[in-house]
């Protein structure tokens, strides 16, 4: 079985054992700011890669379909017994653009207690209430947000002269490889408040 939807071991700044499911960035981003449409990365990479665009796209067709939960819990499961898989960052692009999207993420997340999950979310008007414990989810914010923030972790995006936020710490951004989840796993606890630099 090769992986469809998941990309593992792919990104350099991430450790070897999480993977990633990404979505088309913009156009499932309900709650993108201003900010968010001036320095998307996730747009950037859409535009050098066009592999990546187009898995972007089979992701989000997918994420429709009535399969998906069975789909990725048995990609999951073959990644864990196969790969070594111990974490999905869910969303490097795209967003939760659904409650019914949203709720598919929580039934898997249930289905694999064992693996922990995470992901930075502007969609702050859709229901959390049945969030897993193995969800971690950081508020996404920026100079330009303007509606209510959920109580919780918060991930500020700090432009060039911002200040950070009091209290938050930020993205190690560490010189050897795959640091993320392996030297540094602030944001796998869900717990503190952090901050990422422009750049």
């Amino acid at each position: 079985m090769k992986t469809k939807l998941l990309s593992i071991g792919n990104n350099r700044k991430l450790s070897k054992d999480i993977a990633v499911f990404n979505l088309p960035c913009g156009t499932t981003c309900p709650g993108k700011t201003a900010v968010c449409r001036k320095i998307c990365y996730a747009a950037k990479a859409e535009r050098m890669y066009k592999a990546a665009a187009a898995m972007r796209q089979r992701n989000l067709a997918a994420s429709r379909e009535p399969t998906f939960v069975v789909e990725m819990i048995a990609e999951l499961d073959y990644c864990v017994t196969h790969k070594g898989l111990s974490k999905v960052r869910i969303h490097e692009s795209g967003d939760a653009y659904s409650q019914e999207y949203l709720n598919k993420w929580f039934e898997i997340c249930r289905e694999e207690p064992e693996i922990t999950f995470l992901m930075y979310t502007k969609s702050f008007h859709l229901s959390w209430v049945d969030k897993p414990d193995n969800l971690m989810v950081y508020w996404s914010i920026d100079s330009s947000t303007t509606e209510p923030v959920p109580a919780g972790p918060t991930a500020t995006i700090v432009l060039k002269g911002e200040r950070p936020p009091k209290g938050a710490v930020t993205c190690v951004h560490a010189n050897d490889s795959h640091y993320c989840g392996s030297e540094c796993t602030t944001c796998w606890l869900g717990k503190q408040n952090i901050y990422f630099d422009q750049h």
